[in-house]
């Protein structure tokens, strides 16, 4: 048992029923917490299985069971949780069970299950430096679900997670958009201060670095104004917009990506009509502005579409500047219904399979239809 200074209440690992645990990391963020909540803490380390309460547990403990559920659950993915990005050992997370209160962070990110006497981390959380916002902000929500507990207010707790949960897909979205704008600048403003030494250095470069470093400001001042201006009221309106572009209504946000289902796509080429499947299609801002679409119905000779491979990966042709400077400005609804377009069109010149390798649908007309026959 680890006493905390001069506390009568104690954290500790229990290494009978987990794995070995660094208990010190834990006890200097979780310092504070058996005094706030007024009982011992036990940590324990189950590595992703599950681990129900019995009957050697005290009532006076609050169990903390990392990577953990209460009855058997089954594995999902998770890249952030509470604003933070978990890194590649942590992304596994098990699947909350709905057997006690599912909690979700302010993304509506699943991260834990509560009872009175027990917190499930659903993730495993390492109690580092990059973690501490993460499990304080667990430790937080704990304190407020066991006040509301005492008061009677058990269900509204209940409403608030339900309410996080709902919100999830804006809240990431509003989470994306502002994060990347600040990602993007903060890399502009690196490669200016880089500017910046090269020209003190190299002399004989002056005028090129100069001048780069003029368009670099110019970059740098547009990224700014695009980030003051960013305002709910903006990205209500961005995120409405491209839920009018999909079919479902609903827009996906995922790790780093957003997902719009944009439904069936048919092609008309010579007067045939062509089934070329259900797509949705992928924006990833993280990842230079990368865009997918993908085939949900069907692959021809591996490949999704005339102009795009069966990984999502598309020949844009001439307009790639376009959309790559439509993307960078974060105008992702124009990029949406761009590509809806272009999902509808093929060139023969471009393709990198034959359209007419596609099932027919119809054709525009009889008198096409039987020229062709």
């Amino acid at each position: 048992m680890t006493e905390t200074d001069d506390s009568k209440f104690s954290i500790e690992s229990d290494y009978h029923r987990g794995f070995s645990l660094n208990t010190s990391r834990f006890i200097h963020v979780l310092h504070d917490y058996p005094e706030i909540l007024g009982k011992n803490i036990v940590l324990v380390n189950f590595r992703g299985d599950s681990c129900p309460p019995d009957k050697s547990e005290k009532k006076d403990t609050i169990y903390i069971k990392l990577f953990s559920t209460p009855v058997k659950s089954t594995w999902s993915r998770i890249g952030y949780a509470y604003g933070e990005k978990l890194d590649s050992t942590q992304s596994n997370c098990l699947v909350p069970t709905d057997t006690l209160m599912t909690v979700y962070d302010p993304f509506g990110y699943p991260v834990a299950e509560f009872s009175q006497t027990t917190i499930y981390i659903l993730f495993y959380i390492a109690a580092d430096d990059l973690n501490q916002k993460v499990l304080l902000s667990i430790m937080d929500d704990y304190v407020l679900f066991m006040k509301m507990c005492k008061e009677g207010k058990r269900a509204q707790f209940k409403r608030m997670m339900l309410k996080r949960k709902k919100e999830a897909s804006k809240n990431s979205f509003f989470f994306l958009y502002t994060g990347e704008v600040q990602n993007v600048l903060y890399g502009i403003e690196r490669e200016e201060q880089e500017l910046n030494r090269n020209i003190v250095k190299v002399r004989n470069t002056l005028v090129d670095l100069t001048k780069r470093r003029s368009f670099v400001e110019t970059k740098i001042s547009a990224f700014r104004q695009v980030l003051d201006n960013i305002n709910p009221e903006v990205m209500q309106r961005e995120y409405a917009a491209l839920q009018k572009l999909s079919v479902t209504g609903k827009v996906e946000v995922e790790m780093d990506s957003i997902r719009i289902p944009v439904g069936q796509i048919d092609i008309t080429y010579k007067g045939f009509v062509y089934d070329i499947g259900d797509f949705d299609i992928l924006l990833n801002p993280a990842s230079d502005c990368e865009i997918k679409c993908i085939n949900k119905t069907r692959s021809v000779d591996g490949f999704g579409h005339p102009h795009i491979e069966n990984s999502g990966e598309v020949c844009f042709g001439t307009i790639d500047e376009s959309i790559a400077t439509l993307m960078s400005q974060m105008e992702y609804a124009i990029v949406v219904q761009i590509m809806i377009d272009f999902l509808h069109t093929c060139n023969k010149d471009g393709w990198y399979r034959d359209v007419t390798f596609w099932p027919v649908k119809g054709a525009e007309c009889e008198q096409t239809n039987d020229s062709n026959s």
